[in-house]
């Protein structure tokens, strides 16, 4: 907890610093890092309310770059939270902000993002629609294309189309064979596998879930991919 705490003590004195001498960006630069911090120890209502106002600042002088980041981070809090319309609302504003720069992998990301928390919440219309949208701004990136096909495979798993599931899988399968993409390759081996199973009792059986499969796909495909891309970017 200690390197937490000092962390947390230094940016709060980089933010009051800062608002002093007037320099907002770094203020709220200050800012979105002690919401990264207070979201580690999980001070969720605190992280919360310093992302706010950080992006409050940028949003007042127009720094659409860091508006972006700092949605992005405060609708992660919402995630961990539970609240879905927040976090739907953050990557709004987050999307807002890197179309008007035109951010291309920040989109993307986005867009995969939204997906995600609609599908969460049975909107699976508007899921499908942020795969589609995400997936102009990977037109150039196999491997990207290829990672929001496979989380839009996780959505047709979920809605219990398994033949659409296993059709866009297999694409995937290909693409990632074909970049020498081990680990995707293994995942989407594995997917495949558990599609045919359930495929193939639902038709036996006439019903069948697998809530965790579809929890554990989008972990692994989404948050690997989505997460991991946000924090080098």
């Amino acid at each position: 907890m200690h390197p937490y705490n000092e962390g947390i003590q230094q940016a709060r004195e980089g933010s009051e610093i800062f608002e002093r001498l007037g320099e907002t960006a770094r203020q709220a630069g200050c800012l979105v890092f002690l919401a990264c911090v207070l979201s580690g120890v999980r001070r969720l209502g605190a992280a919360g309310q310093a992302a706010y106002c950080a992006v409050v600042l940028l949003l007042e002088r127009r720094k659409f770059l860091l508006v972006c980041q700092g949605c992005r981070v405060l609708g992660g809090i919402f995630s961990s939270k539970g609240n879905a319309g927040g976090a739907i609302h953050s990557c709004v504003l987050a999307l807002a902000a890197a179309f008007s720069l035109s951010w291309d992998t920040k989109l993307f990301s986005i867009h995969l993002s939204l997906a995600s928390l609609f599908f969460g919440e049975g909107r699976l219309d508007d899921a499908h629609a942020h795969i589609e949208s995400a997936k102009p701004y990977a037109i150039s990136n196999r491997y990207l294309l290829a990672k929001a096909t496979l989380i839009q495979a996780g959505f047709w798993y979920g809605q219990h189309m398994f033949e659409e599931a296993k059709s866009e899988a297999l694409r995937v399968l290909e693409v990632f064979e074909e970049l020498g993409a081990a680990d995707d390759v293994e995942t989407t081996e594995w997917f495949l596998g558990k599609t045919e199973e359930m495929g193939n009792l639902v038709a036996s059986h006439g019903s069948g879930s697998d809530g965790k499969l579809l929890e554990t796909m989008l972990f692994v495909v989404c948050t690997d991919f989505v997460l991991r891309r946000d924090h080098r970017d």
